[in-house]
């Protein structure tokens, strides 16, 4: 069940996974108001998957020891993300040292939204389009990118997009292995309209 995200102490200096990650993501004061926090205490905003994403990063760096703080009880055993208590400087410190990484690797395919490419960005599919399309919870669809059973996406920026053909070529694959061979038992693939922002 989810709940409404409430906002720590600015300036104190400890913070929660939640409040790094949302600070990290730089919402606006009314973005903030629609944040809500999942049954894995992590913060979630329609429209903002990365928020998600840099929450998991703080989480697991903080497991890994890469953040300071109080991540373990005197058993060793990790606290949940609601309950860790992150050092507000090596919080920045690793968020910096994670931007830097990640301007330096190549995209996967790095893209401007002009008139050059707006038969490619016009064929591709959001997230949310993509795990609806392959019948699957949000959850799931995240743990199959995980694990490396989903494609990558095939655009990271300006959003995360996959190409139409390689989500056709998936549900194509994975039906015909579950017995379906008729290609028009198939999901249609609606392209998004991408003038908004309503990505999961």
């Amino acid at each position: 069940m989810s709940i409404k995200y409430e906002r720590g102490n600015r300036y104190a200096d400890w913070k929660n996974i939640a409040d790094a990650a949302v600070e990290w993501q730089g919402l606006s004061s009314e973005q903030i108001q629609r944040v809500i926090i999942g049954d894995d205490f992590l913060p979630d905003l329609v429209g903002y998957p990365d928020l998600h994403e840099r929450a998991e990063g703080l989480f697991i760096a903080a497991q890994n020891g890469q953040i300071k703080g109080f991540v373990h009880n005197e058993n060793g055993d990790y606290f949940s993300p609601k309950n860790m208590r992150l050092d507000r400087d090596s919080v920045a410190d690793w968020i910096k040292k994670t931007e830097k990484r990640l301007t330096q690797e190549q995209p996967i395919e790095s893209i401007k939204p002009d008139l050059k490419n707006i038969d490619t960005i016009a064929s591709s599919l959001r997230i949310n389009d993509v795990y609806k399309a392959i019948g699957v919870s949000l959850s799931k669809f995240k743990r199959m990118r995980t694990d490396g059973s989903f494609p990558e996406p095939n655009f990271l920026k300006p959003r995360i997009l996959w190409y139409r053909s390689v989500v056709s070529d998936y549900i194509l694959k994975n039906t015909v292995k579950n017995g379906c061979t008729n290609e028009a038992d198939l999901p249609i693939l609606h392209t998004p309209n991408l003038a908004t922002d309503e990505d999961i």
